[in-house]
């Protein structure tokens, strides 16, 4: 049986959706009301999200520490990732950021049709308010869908190269550990984004 391997790991963006506001920095909106349409609908399922993340990495974080005050972690191996590194050189991300670029030149496409329909008064203005809403909201989803697809093969592996080595615990680094005394923790970042690629390279979903 495989040990249990506790995995601490908020990646970069995550929570909200990743390659639309990547792609957003190159790009601007096809219009201003849109913009404050999708500022508000990422406020409010990132707002979700975070406070279901944060909750599920308290619950840990407490395990965690209720284990250190019974004196229990003396044989504890614990390692961390570069969540930011691997999700950035994992080919699986550049891959995702395409399809989603992809959609995304689609839809704005549809947008500029309703722009110009609205100019020639074929449609109205809630008519267009309507559709511009579900095509932003189509992106939106399937932004969280790529994200949380990337996120899930990127844990699958941390477990996997973690149980492998025998690791209890793995975390994030960046914002998570302040400090750790030299030689406590080990790295495993770059056996991570290994498996991973070679995995994608040979054509198996990532931690199967």
């Amino acid at each position: 049986m495989k040990q249990t391997v506790w995995i601490v790991l908020i990646v970069v963006a995550l929570v909200a959706g990743f390659f639309g506001g990547w792609l957003s920095k190159s790009s601007a909106a096809p219009d201003a009301s849109l913009a404050e349409q999708v500022r508000q609908l990422q406020q409010q399922v990132s707002g979700l999200a975070k406070a279901a993340d944060l909750s599920a990495l308290q619950k840990q974080v407490d395990a965690l520490a209720q284990k250190v005050q019974a004196g229990t972690s003396g044989g504890m191996r614990i390692a961390y990732v570069n969540a930011e590194e691997v999700f950035l050189k994992y080919k699986g991300t550049a891959v995702a950021v395409q399809q989603f670029s992809a959609e995304r030149e689609k839809k704005e496409k549809e947008l500029q049709q309703l722009t110009e329909q609205l100019q020639a008064k074929k449609i109205t203005q809630q008519e267009y308010q309507r559709r511009v809403e579900e095509i932003q909201a189509q992106l939106q989803q399937l932004d969280l869908q790529l994200t949380a697809k990337v996120q899930q093969e990127m844990i699958a592996v941390i477990t996997e190269v973690a149980q492998e080595k025998g690791y209890d615990w793995v975390t994030r680094k960046k914002d998570v550990v302040l400090y750790s005394r030299p030689g406590l923790m080990d790295e495993i970042t770059a056996a991570v984004i290994e498996r991973l690629n070679a995995k994608l390279e040979a054509g198996g979903a990532p931690g199967s």
